[in-house]
């Protein structure tokens, strides 16, 4: 071998070594990789439910108490009443996006995201500061139409689970519910914003689809909540005056 093929092929060898170490550091994707193997295989990653969470992944708004929100997709969230709510993500980004969306709300924060490590990362905070939570936006139609999900109430020391649920928000005395432009339309959402107007309580806005909405709000009325019709079936308004706490699970 010539002393240039020697040279071209020491060449070769240190691009090559160089391109398996920058695929080690950036991944075949070309982004940077952060050591987030939690060991838990194909059950764990990026939009996918943390095993620590109760409620399932998806798109979710807290409602703080002094009037702020902070909403979001996340990997999952636990909410304990008397206790601290907890947001996932596999994603350190992730989470640091919404520690500054909390801090934003007003809350004081923990968080596992100091540095990188494997697993889930969280942040967590108090939940007497927030009312409960909702969904902020609905994560696509399936081909059946919208996606359900389940909704809980507690009042007094007891929780209430809502099944079938498309939708579920709340909105202050005087407020709007928020519902994004293109879902308006949509299942009577613009009959339930038009019923809360005005209103000097604060309530909960309920859509339902494919389910049996009656039945859930008969169970609901039963149980001593204040509900009122808005569309048979379909959209409901709940007194949330009472409510203790409240929470919305995207994958039901």
């Amino acid at each position: 071998m010539t002393k240039f093929k020697k040279a071209a092929a020491s060449i070769a060898s240190i691009i090559a070594v160089t391109a398996i170490a920058g695929a080690s550091i950036l991944g075949c994707d070309g982004f940077a990789n952060e050591p987030n193997e939690s060991g838990a295989g194909t059950a764990a990653g990026p939009e996918r439910k943390a095993a620590a969470a109760r409620f399932g992944d998806g798109d979710y708004t807290f409602y703080f108490k002094n009037g702020a929100t902070a909403s979001g997709d996340c990997d999952g969230y636990s909410s304990e009443y008397g206790g601290v709510t907890t947001i996932y993500e596999w994603w350190r980004d992730d989470i640091k996006s919404w520690i500054k969306r909390l801090k934003a709300a007003g809350a004081n924060i923990e968080t596992n995201s100091d540095k990188y490590h494997s697993g889930y990362y969280w942040v967590s905070f108090d939940t007497s500061l927030i009312y409960g939570t909702g969904l902020h936006e609905m994560n696509g139609y399936t081909w059946r139409g919208e996606p359900t999900g389940a909704a809980y109430l507690r009042r007094n020391g007891t929780e209430t689970k809502i099944k079938g649920t498309v939708d579920f928000k709340f909105a202050q005395a005087d407020k709007d519910f928020n519902w994004e432009s293109g879902e308006i339309k949509r299942h009577s959402r613009k009959g339930v914003s038009a019923a809360h107007r005005n209103k000097n309580i604060p309530e909960l806005g309920i859509v339902f689809s494919w389910l049996n909405g009656i039945a859930e709000m008969n169970s609901v009325s039963a149980r001593g909540y204040s509900v009122k019709t808005v569309e048979k079936n379909e959209a409901y308004l709940i007194d949330a005056s009472t409510i203790e706490w409240f929470a919305y699970d995207d994958e039901g």
